[in-house]
């Protein structure tokens, strides 16, 4: 018994240390390939999401899904133009991926904010300072928010003044709730006057646009779904023909007026996607 439980945990050692090593790898390839581009777009993308990597380590860990993808891709099909297209799909669906990060951060961080507003109000209310109600929200409020105003705290340790750190703090997060919250407050605390009813007035300000936003997402919901529908059911028939029938679907790939099919169908599915898209995706 003993020694089953030495050989666990020596597979265990073994396999971290791999992974390790792994690691160091992408991590050296990431750093060349920030020694000779510049990426100022993606790293402030990568920040945005909360992604604590490079945009070099990002970019060869996209890289490497995307050529497992276009491997799984060709040994189905066995198709050397499907495989390298799913090889530039594997790039979409990460920048989609990495879209999504950022928005469900975003929709995280408005949340906590309205939250986080409330508490500031009452403890500036109760005889807290500015920095003390900071600290407060850093401890209280869970990640990604907490972990930004701590950020904010120990910048303030450090010597910078109030303003720079919270133009530290937008650069955290593409949130145009929380610059108008921080523009708001530095201009209070400059002009003066009631800080904890300036708080309570954003506060309410922003539970009526998240209402509003809930309900706009409840009456386009079956847009998007439809949005959904018109991007997957023509890929997935066109995956079941190839499984099923795969002489049936060669013959696209055969003759000229094949491809001048598949091309029609690709531009009109990403035309209906696009339309769809900007249909329903209405700014409050």
């Amino acid at each position: 018994m003993l020694l089953s439980n030495s050989l666990t945990i020596a597979d265990e050692k073994e396999k971290k240390k791999k992974l390790a090593e792994k690691s160091k790898v992408i991590l050296g390839m990431g750093n060349l390939l920030e020694g000779n581009f510049q990426f100022k777009n993606l790293r402030q993308q990568l920040i945005y999401a909360g992604y604590e990597i490079g945009p070099g380590e990002y970019l060869v860990r996209t890289i490497l899904l995307a050529g497992i993808l276009s491997g799984i891709i060709y040994l189905i099909m066995s198709s050397l133009l499907i495989s390298a297209f799913s090889f530039f799909l594997g790039f979409v669906i990460r920048s989609f991926l990495l879209k999504r990060a950022i928005r469900i951060r975003n929709q995280l961080a408005t949340q906590q904010l309205i939250q986080a507003l409330g508490i500031m109000a009452n403890s500036l209310r109760a005889g807290y300072s500015f920095l003390q109600v900071i600290k407060l929200i850093s401890e209280e409020s869970p990640k990604p928010l907490g972990k930004e105003f701590g950020k904010v705290i120990q910048n303030v340790n450090l010597g910078l003044s109030l303003e720079e750190s919270f133009e530290q703090l937008k650069t955290s997060f593409n949130n145009p709730d929380l610059e108008m919250v921080l523009t708001s407050i530095l201009i209070q605390r400059e002009s003066g006057g009631d800080l904890s009813r300036l708080l309570e007035s954003i506060q309410e300000t922003m539970i009526g646009r998240m209402r509003v936003k809930d309900e706009v997402r409840t009456l386009t919901a079956q847009g998007r779904l439809s949005m959904w529908v018109i991007m997957f059911v023509p890929v997935g028939i066109a995956l079941y023909l190839q499984v099923v029938n795969p002489d049936y679907f060669h013959l696209m790939f055969q003759h000229i007026l094949g491809w001048v099919m598949i091309f029609m169908a690709i531009s009109g599915v990403l035309l209906g996607w696009f339309i769809i898209n900007k249909i329903v995706s209405i700014e409050v």
